[in-house]
């Protein structure tokens, strides 16, 4: 049961850094200059979604820091397990489907703050560890759903 735990505990720390990394979102992909050309009715909705995803992030890592032990033993816990491996999964194949890998290459990288970073990086190569990344979010969750008794 440790084991499953110590996966519960770091699927908390998982999202805690999703969390952080969309509520950034705006800012490191320059919204205010990318988002520009949108019409006032579309341009917020970006903005109102990533904030509902930092807020589901936050919610699933709060669960899995002080609420574990329910995740592990209680019918409604293991639901929450395996809604946050199936949300990883669905992320995982919109990846797929939106990005791709190969098919990453051609999307025209985005002008933002970190860009020399990247800037030797292949999409296909980001589009692949993000995948790999969404991956470890569905074992963190799954795995425990799948081991406790």
């Amino acid at each position: 049961e440790m084991d499953t735990m110590l996966l519960v505990y770091a699927g908390g720390v998982y999202h805690l850094c999703w969390a952080t990394f969309d509520f950034f979102w705006p800012y490191l992909f320059n919204w205010e200059k990318t988002l520009a050309p949108l019409d006032d009715f579309n341009r917020p909705i970006l903005r109102i979604t990533g904030k509902l995803l930092s807020f589901l992030y936050t919610a699933l890592a709060f669960f899995s820091f002080f609420h574990a032990h329910d995740l592990l033993e209680t019918g409604i816990g293991r639901s929450l397990l395996i809604f946050a491996a199936l949300f990883w999964t669905i992320r995982a194949g919109m990846q797929i489907h939106f990005y791709g890998f190969k098919k990453a290459n051609q999307i025209r990288k985005p002008e933002m703050p970190f860009s020399r970073l990247f800037k030797n990086t292949s999409n296909q190569a980001v589009s692949t560890m993000l995948f790999v990344i969404m991956t470890i979010g569905v074992a963190l969750y799954l795995i425990p759903a799948v081991l406790t008794p």
